[in-house]
């Protein structure tokens, strides 16, 4: 791909939302958010921060299933981390390096690390996909509407029976994706600048994906804590449509939650532009007003932003204190 695409690409999408402002009903915007109750502010805040919590949750179960950490320190790196992923122009990745060399700086493995790393990563991209494709099959699926059906919407299976197939087929052969991933691990463990802070004594990266890929009850309570993040995503969603007063069908939320989901994907930075479209579009698909849809581009920038300046915070803490919680719990 040519290097000047990217950057063409980016100018567009940032003369698109300079179009889209210039349209949008400030006044009405402002008494909507006037008119919001109090205790939806802390509401908000508190369902942020508890999906927070449940995200870091996931990787601490993974790390500390080789070493001993504290679970507050590991929110901090991610949250530093996560700046990094929402400044860089791609999809919601970018930071995982910096988060490494955090890590290895607390005086714990490297290879383990990175093996708790990329597998919580992976299995975060694997749910993630999984509810997206679920969402468009339900979305399309003609009898999508007959949710009381004690039958599942035929098109559903389509989805649900591969999955179950490789369930059963990891539980019977645990070491199965252990050694089709060796090949990959010994490349990263050959690389020099890598290896230098691999100790020798250290357990292999191979090894250390063994050891989580054989115990089930990892893997059972990661894909749980997944499921129990994108459950708290949709709460969030449907408490910003309440603060704006809006009310929608399963298939409308379902189409909204899609498009916001699928414009994280866009690669620019924080999904600037591609948001805002995807907001717009979908309000006008369901004959929403502007103001709605410029009052939830508001609220989620402000979230953004909060999270942005957070993250700049743990950034600066971890800076400041390289070994400072190292071995606590």
């Amino acid at each position: 791909m040519p290097v000047w695409i990217k950057p063409v690409f980016i100018v567009l999408l940032l003369v698109g939302l300079g179009v889209l402002l210039q349209q949008l009903p400030l006044a009405a915007m402002m008494q909507r958010l006037g008119d919001l109750a109090w205790w939806q502010w802390p509401l908000w805040l508190g369902l942020n921060l508890l999906l927070l919590h449940l995200a870091t949750l996931r990787w601490w179960l993974f790390l500390t299933h080789f070493a001993p950490f504290s679970f507050y320190r590991l929110l901090v790196i991610r949250q530093a981390g996560q700046v990094v992923n929402m400044l860089t122009p791609g999809p919601q990745v970018g930071g995982e390096p910096l988060q490494l060399y955090w890590l290895a700086r607390q005086n714990l493995s490297l290879s383990k690390c990175l093996v708790a790393l990329g597998l919580d990563r992976l299995l975060e991209l694997g749910i993630n996909l999984s509810v997206l494709a679920l969402g468009l099959v339900l979305l399309l699926d003609s009898r999508f509407n007959q949710l009381v059906s004690p039958v599942l919407p035929g098109a559903s299976w389509l989805l649900i029976i591969p999955v179950a197939v490789l369930l059963l087929w990891w539980r019977w052969q645990p070491g199965w994706l252990a050694d089709r991933c060796a090949p990959l691990m010994a490349k990263w463990r050959a690389h020099p600048r890598l290896a230098a802070y691999i100790n020798s004594s250290d357990q292999s990266p191979l090894a250390s994906l063994r050891s989580l890929l054989q115990t089930p009850g990892l893997w059972l309570a990661g894909i749980g804590l997944s499921l129990g993040v994108w459950v708290l995503v949709l709460s969030e969603l449907a408490l910003l449509l309440t603060m704006v007063n809006v009310q929608l069908t399963v298939d409308e939320f379902v189409l909204l939650a899609l498009a916001l989901r699928l414009a994280q994907f866009v690669p620019v930075p924080a999904g600037l532009g591609a948001l805002e479209a995807a907001v717009f579009g979908a309000c006008t698909l369901l004959d929403l007003s502007a103001a709605t849809a410029g009052s939830l581009i508001l609220l989620m920038r402000c979230r953004d932003l909060a999270l942005i300046l957070g993250g700049f915070i743990c950034l600066r803490w971890v800076e400041r204190t390289p070994n400072g919680l190292a071995q606590s719990t």
